[in-house]
Protein backbone atom coordinates (compact mmCIF):
# COMPACT_ATOMS: atom_id res chain seq x y z
CA UNK A 1 0.00 0.00 0.00
CA UNK A 2 1.19 3.50 -0.72
CA UNK A 3 2.63 5.38 2.21
CA UNK A 4 3.36 2.29 4.30
CA UNK A 5 6.84 1.13 5.24
CA UNK A 6 8.36 -2.31 5.21
CA UNK A 7 10.63 -4.04 7.69
CA UNK A 8 11.90 -7.56 7.35
CA UNK A 9 14.65 -9.95 8.33
CA UNK A 10 16.16 -12.56 6.06
CA UNK A 11 18.05 -15.37 7.83
CA UNK A 12 20.06 -18.29 6.50
CA UNK A 13 21.22 -21.12 8.79
CA UNK A 14 24.09 -23.41 7.82
CA UNK A 15 25.72 -26.29 9.61
CA UNK A 16 26.10 -30.05 9.40
CA UNK A 17 24.68 -30.80 12.85
CA UNK A 18 28.05 -31.75 14.30
CA UNK A 19 29.72 -28.38 14.80
CA UNK A 20 28.97 -24.70 15.19
CA UNK A 21 25.86 -23.34 13.51
CA UNK A 22 26.45 -20.24 11.42
CA UNK A 23 23.75 -17.71 10.69
CA UNK A 24 23.79 -14.82 8.28
CA UNK A 25 21.08 -12.24 8.19
CA UNK A 26 19.97 -9.03 6.59
CA UNK A 27 17.62 -6.54 8.24
CA UNK A 28 15.80 -4.33 5.77
CA UNK A 29 13.62 -1.34 6.51
CA UNK A 30 12.06 1.23 4.21
CA UNK A 31 9.92 4.24 4.98
CA UNK A 32 8.43 5.83 1.86
CA UNK A 33 7.53 9.48 1.67
CA UNK A 34 3.87 10.29 2.00
CA UNK A 35 2.19 11.69 -1.06
CA UNK A 36 1.86 15.44 -0.75
CA UNK A 37 4.24 15.60 2.27
CA UNK A 38 7.26 17.51 1.00
CA UNK A 39 8.91 17.57 4.47
CA UNK A 40 9.25 13.80 4.66
CA UNK A 41 11.72 11.89 2.55
CA UNK A 42 11.88 8.24 1.61
CA UNK A 43 14.67 6.28 3.28
CA UNK A 44 15.92 2.73 3.50
CA UNK A 45 18.68 0.97 5.38
CA UNK A 46 20.17 -2.49 5.45
CA UNK A 47 22.19 -4.11 8.22
CA UNK A 48 24.05 -7.29 7.32
CA UNK A 49 25.63 -9.58 9.88
CA UNK A 50 26.67 -13.11 10.64
CA UNK A 51 26.73 -15.13 13.85
CA UNK A 52 28.02 -18.47 14.98
CA UNK A 53 27.51 -20.68 17.98
CA UNK A 54 30.69 -21.36 19.95
CA UNK A 55 31.05 -23.71 22.91
CA UNK A 56 28.19 -23.94 25.39
CA UNK A 57 25.86 -20.96 25.14
CA UNK A 58 28.53 -18.57 23.77
CA UNK A 59 27.86 -16.88 20.45
CA UNK A 60 29.86 -14.50 18.30
CA UNK A 61 28.41 -12.07 15.76
CA UNK A 62 29.98 -9.77 13.20
CA UNK A 63 28.15 -6.67 11.95
CA UNK A 64 29.43 -3.41 10.44
CA UNK A 65 33.01 -4.31 11.33
CA UNK A 66 32.23 -4.98 15.00
CA UNK A 67 32.53 -8.29 16.83
CA UNK A 68 29.85 -8.91 19.45
CA UNK A 69 29.96 -11.74 21.97
CA UNK A 70 27.11 -13.05 24.10
CA UNK A 71 26.71 -15.76 26.72
CA UNK A 72 24.16 -16.81 29.30
CA UNK A 73 24.66 -16.78 33.06
CA UNK A 74 24.90 -19.96 35.13
CA UNK A 75 23.67 -22.63 35.08
CA UNK A 76 23.28 -22.55 31.27
CA UNK A 77 26.36 -20.50 30.38
CA UNK A 78 29.64 -19.25 31.77
CA UNK A 79 28.64 -15.56 32.13
CA UNK A 80 31.60 -14.41 29.99
CA UNK A 81 29.57 -11.79 28.08
CA UNK A 82 26.16 -10.11 28.26
CA UNK A 83 23.15 -12.27 27.39
CA UNK A 84 21.17 -11.58 24.18
CA UNK A 85 18.31 -10.22 26.33
CA UNK A 86 20.73 -7.78 27.97
CA UNK A 87 21.75 -6.42 24.55
CA UNK A 88 18.08 -6.08 23.60
CA UNK A 89 17.12 -4.31 26.86
CA UNK A 90 20.03 -1.88 26.64
CA UNK A 91 19.27 -1.10 22.97
CA UNK A 92 15.83 0.11 24.03
CA UNK A 93 17.49 2.59 26.39
CA UNK A 94 19.37 4.23 23.51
Amino acid sequence: MAGEGFAGVILCYTGDGTGPISRTGVFLMTTPASQGDSDRISRAFTIEGSAMTLEGMKKQAEARGFTIMCDEGPPMGDNTAPSPMTYFAVSVLF
